[in-house]
């Protein structure tokens, strides 16, 4: 309809950013690039005042990340150009904050597990996760899921070295163990809602609460049933 001219239904940011969140949870390969592309238009459009509803914000590049970060792609060139987007957007967001937002935890966490997926166990992987780590904890967006995923990101050695007394899992042991409040509380003061926020619903934490309120919902109509009866 917006293309055919019909203005009334012109896509904002919030449209983009559901557009973004698709690709990104699709099985579609090169998405990727896909929504680095969409990113791209949606900024240009914005800076030069054509499309000033599509100023991106940090949903935007949380959905450009986790698109980056489960692209299927496989030939080494293609697993360095997503790094590479997302380095670029990370540094676009980063640079110019708070003009679109600020990076939050599952920024940082996408970008880590982007680096897990696209670069080979390596030193030059772990420095990368590291840089990351630290400048997630100067933004004070330290959370469990960072922490996760920077668990399957580098050796335990240096996972022990980045959280110390904090860790409290051995190398071989397959469930992290860890008391986030030894640390450092500059590192997660701006983390203190993380847990409530998620790029997708958790199955775990979502099901039980929806399946209680269907099953009442179920249970009333039941009731209202038997007594027109």
């Amino acid at each position: 309809q917006y293309s055919a001219g019909e203005t009334s239904v012109r896509p904002d940011v919030v449209c983009y950013n559901a557009l973004l969140n698709a690709y990104g949870w699709s099985d579609f390969e090169g998405k990727g690039k896909k929504c680095y592309d969409i990113y791209k238009s949606m900024r240009q459009g914005y800076e030069t005042g054509t499309h000033r509803q599509l100023k991106p914000d940090v949903i935007t590049c949380n959905s450009v990340l986790n698109a980056c970060a489960h692209d299927t792609v496989t030939s080494e060139t293609d697993k360095a150009d997503v790094m590479r987007y997302v380095a670029s957007v990370f540094e676009n967001f980063d640079s110019a904050a708070p003009r679109f937002g600020r990076p939050d935890h599952l920024t940082f966490a996408h970008i880590i597990a982007a680096a897990t997926k696209h670069m080979p166990e390596s030193e030059q992987r772990t420095k990368f996760a590291e840089a990351t780590f630290w400048q997630c904890c100067q933004n004070g967006r330290l959370s469990p899921l960072v922490v996760s995923t920077l668990h399957v990101c580098i050796p335990h050695a240096d996972l022990k070295r980045l959280l110390g007394p904090a860790l409290h899992s051995k190398e071989g042991e397959a469930t992290l163990k860890f008391d986030k409040r030894k640390f450092p509380s500059e590192w997660t003061q701006n983390a203190s809602r993380a847990r409530n926020v998620r790029s997708r619903p958790s199955k775990k934490r979502g099901t039980k609460p929806v399946s209680k309120v269907h099953a009442a919902v179920q249970k009333e109509k039941k009731q209202k049933h038997n007594k027109k009866k």
